[in-house]
């Protein structure tokens, strides 16, 4: 039984995943394999196998061709599971066909629920970071998972900072160690990348300002695309009769199309503001 286990993600900290330190296991999920890692001890992939839509890697696909609610996977993913569970674990949603190999499990659900409940998952990696404390993991490292972007923050990451929370208990001391955070708690560490936002905010509320944010370089993009508006809109009111328009309208046009854009950027820097604290990801 593992006692050092490093989730490892897609985000860019995977790269501090421990390839070089054969005490730790390393669990991966989903099709991160696409990345080349080193090497891996386990591998999760709870989503329904029956869900899933295949895309050759490297070629663009709209999303208009992929069926509402089916999981997008690289050709070949089933095989390579099954190939993986010849020769280390590969967890699983359900029951695995009949015809894979015998490290192919489905993921105890029941048990994982058992211990911290039922009605509040948000994310794969949390069911394998529940795992990886029922299994008696003393030193739990967590790679490539940032949950930064919009989504993952409204989505994901209060329920998995909720998990980190209640692993560790209610005393938790810090260190720092080789670029990571390490938080020590009730017999659990959790190694996290320094460069990693989980447990982390951009100040002390109350008692520190809130700092500004960074000025958008849309804004005075923005101010100049409707100057040049303008100034063209006002030539075609006065635009010689006979004289073809063609140029112009095009030239209206595309700052149209660029106005729209800076609006729906701007839009999205507020909800970012709103909804998720301002991350600099280094290293991508």
């Amino acid at each position: 039984m593992a006692k050092k286990v490093c989730i490892m993600g897609t985000a860019p900290s995977w790269r501090m995943t421990p390839w070089a330190d054969a005490s730790w296991d390393i669990w991966g999920l989903n099709d991160a394999y696409q990345l080349r890692p080193r090497r891996w001890t386990r591998w999760y992939e709870l989503h329904p196998l029956d869900q899933m839509f295949f895309v050759t890697p490297g070629q663009p696909v709209h999303k208009d061709s992929v069926p509402k609610g089916a999981y997008i996977r690289p050709a070949g993913h089933l095989e390579w599971l099954k190939a993986q569970a010849a020769h280390l674990p590969v967890f699983l949603q359900a029951e695995p066909p009949a015809d894979w190999p015998a490290q192919a499990h489905r993921f105890p659900i029941e048990s994982i629920e058992s211990s911290f409940g039922g009605d509040y998952w948000a994310s794969g990696p949390a069911y394998m970071l529940a795992q990886a404390d029922i299994e008696g993991t003393e030193d739990i490292m967590i790679t490539g998972i940032h949950l930064a972007t919009e989504a993952e923050y409204r989505e994901q990451r209060p329920q998995w900072e909720n998990l980190i929370g209640r692993i560790l208990g209610r005393t938790v001391t810090r260190d720092d160690q080789d670029g990571f955070r390490v938080y020590r708690g009730a017999g659990r560490s959790i190694w996290l990348p320094e460069s990693c936002p989980i447990l982390k905010h951009d100040w002390k509320y109350a008692y520190a300002h809130k700092p500004e944010p960074p000025a958008s370089p849309y804004r005075p993009e923005l101010k100049q695309v409707i100057k040049d508006k303008n100034a063209l809109m006002e030539r075609l009111i006065v635009w010689p009769v006979g004289e073809s328009k063609d140029a112009p309208l095009e030239t209206l046009r595309r700052l149209s199309i660029i106005e729209e854009d800076c609006r729906e950027m701007l839009q999205k820097e507020a909800l970012a503001r709103d909804y998720a604290p301002i991350v600099a990801v280094l290293g991508g």
